[in-house]
C-alpha cells in the first residue's frame, strides 16, 4: 500500500525523460544529498517546476531508527516495504524529478535490496544508482537486471581513497560493475569539512590533479561535494542563534577554479553527514536555516506548558527567521512561505520536527539552485 500522508509532486510541466539525463543541458547540476525519511521527501515535492531542472536528489537510504529504548533495530521486509512506499513520491515519473538511489550504508542484505527495487520498478519508480568504488557488485547486478543498463549512474569517491592508484581503482570499478565511464557522475565527497583543522587547500590540490586526469576519461561529469554544516553541533544556550560559514561554497570555487570541464555541486542540504541510526526525530523544535554566505541554527527546550508548547516555540523561530533583514520572502520557496505564514499571529499551522526538515531542506534546496548560474561561471 502506497502511503499517502506526503505532499503529492505533482507533473505540471516540463517532464524528464528517465533515459536522458544530458549534463551538457544545463550550465550546472545540483546534487543534495538527503536520508529517505518523510520530511526530505516532503521537501523536494514542494519544488518549483523550473528548480527541478537542476537538482537530481541522491536519496541515502539509512539504517532504521533506534527503538524506544535506544536499541540497533535490524532492517526487515517491512523497513524496506516502508522504505518503497516513501520513495513513491518522488520516483513516479509524474514527479518530474531525476533522482539517484544510494542503499550503501543502510545495512540491508542482498535479498532485502533485491525486494526494494523490484518494489520500486513494479510500481513504476525510475530512478539511477550510486555505486561506491570497491563493494556495489550487488548492487550493479540488481540494477541491471531490474532496470536496465546503459543509463547514468554516480561512482562516489571519498577524499580519503584520493591516492595515485585513484584512477586504476576506477577502471577496475567500471569493469567490475559492467558499467560505462561515459555514464558516470563521479562524486567527490569531501563530506564535513566545517572542522578549523581540515585540510582544505590540501584537498583542492588534491582533488584538482585528479579532476584534469580524469576529465580526460570523458565522464558524465564531477561532482565537487561538502558540507560546512557540523555533523554534531554542540548543546548551546537555549534560544542562542548559531552561525556557521558556508564554507562549502568556497571549496568548491576554489576546487572549479582554472579546470574547463562539466562540473556539478553537492551537498548535505541541512542534514548530517552521518548516516548512522538515529532515535526518530524528537526533541527541542529547532530550525537549521540556510542564508546566501552562512547557515544559521535555532534551537528551543524542551516542550512543555505555555509559552514553550511546540506550537508556541515554531512560532517565536518562525518570526525570528522571518524578521531577519536577510529573509528572501514567502514567495522564495514553499519552506518560506511555510516559515512567513506560522510567524503571524492567529492559528497557522506551525507544524512539528519533521514538518520543519521539510521547511528547512525546501528553503535551502530553492537558495542553492538560485545561487547556481554565480557557481557556474565564476572562476
Amino acid at each position: 500500500m502506497i502511503l499517502t500522508s506526503y505532499i503529492t509532486c505533482d507533473g505540471l510541466q516540463n517532464k524528464l525523460s528517465f533515459r536522458t539525463l544530458s549534463a551538457s543541458s544545463y550550465p550546472m547540476l545540483y546534487f543534495p544529498f538527503l536520508r529517505v525519511k518523510k520530511g526530505e521527501i516532503n521537501a523536494l515535492c514542494t519544488l518549483k517546476p523550473t528548480s527541478k531542472y537542476s537538482v537530481r536528489p541522491v536519496l541515502r537510504i539509512a539504517p532504521p531508527d533506534l527503538d524506544d529504548r535506544g536499541n540497533i533495530v535490524k532492517p526487515s521486509f517491512e523497513y524496506t516495504t516502508k522504505i518503497a512506499n516513501t520513495l513513491q513520491a518522488v520516483l513516479a515519473p509524474a514527479s518530474n524529478l531525476a533522482c539517484f538511489l544510494d542503499p550503501g550504508s543502510s545495512g540491508i542484505s542482498g535479498d532485502l535490496l533485491r525486494s526494494l527495487l523490484f518494489s520500486i520498478t513494479t510500481s513504476g519508480g525510475k530512478f539511477y544508482p550510486v555505486y561506491n568504488l570497491t563493494g556495489s557488485e550487488e548492487y550493479a547486478q540488481l540494477y541491471k537486471a531490474l532496470v536496465g543498463d546503459d543509463l547514468p549512474f554516480i561512482l562516489r569517491i571519498h577524499i580519503n581513497e584520493l591516492n595515485g592508484t585513484l584512477l586504476k581503482r576506477l577502471g577496475n570499478a567500471i569493469d567490475l560493475y559492467g558499467v560505462k565511464l561515459t555514464k558516470a557522475f563521479i562524486l567527490l565527497d569531501a563530506g564535513d569539512i566545517s572542522a578549523p583543522a581540515t585540510p582544505l587547500g590540501l584537498y583542492e590540490t588534491g582533488l584538482q590533479g585528479f579532476i584534469f586526469r580524469a576529465l580526460n576519461l570523458n565522464p558524465a561529469g564531477i561532482i565537487i561535494s561538502s558540507t560546512a554544516l557540523p555533523s554534531t553541533i554542540t548543546e548551546s544556550a537555549k534560544w542562542a542563534q548559531l552561525q556557521f560559514p558556508r564554507k562549502e561554497l568556497d571549496f568548491f570555487a576554489n576546487v572549479k577554479t582554472g579546470v574547463e570541464g562539466n562540473m556539478h555541486f553537492g551537498d548535505y542540504a541541512t542534514g548530517s553527514v552521518s548516516i548512522d541510526p538515529s532515535p526518530s526525530r524528537v526533541g527541542a523544535p529547532k530550525a537549521r536555516y540556510t542564508f546566501a554566505h552562512y547557515y544559521e541554527v535555532i534551537k528551543g527546550q524542551k516542550v512543555g506548558p505555555s509559552p514553550y508548547t511546540m506550537s508556541e516555540q515554531f512560532h517565536r523561530i518562525s518570526m525570528g527567521i522571518a524578521n531577519h533583514t536577510d529573509f528572501p520572502g514567502k514567495d522564495f520557496s514553499w519552506g518560506d512561505e511555510f516559515i512567513y505564514n506560522a510567524s503571524q499571529p492567529g492559528a497557522h499551522p506551525r507544524g512539528n520536527a519533521t514538518t520543519w526538515v521539510a521547511v528547512n531542506t525546501s528553503h535551502h534546496i530553492e537558495m542553492v539552485v538560485s545561487m547556481l548560474p554565480a557557481m557556474t561561471y565564476a572562476l
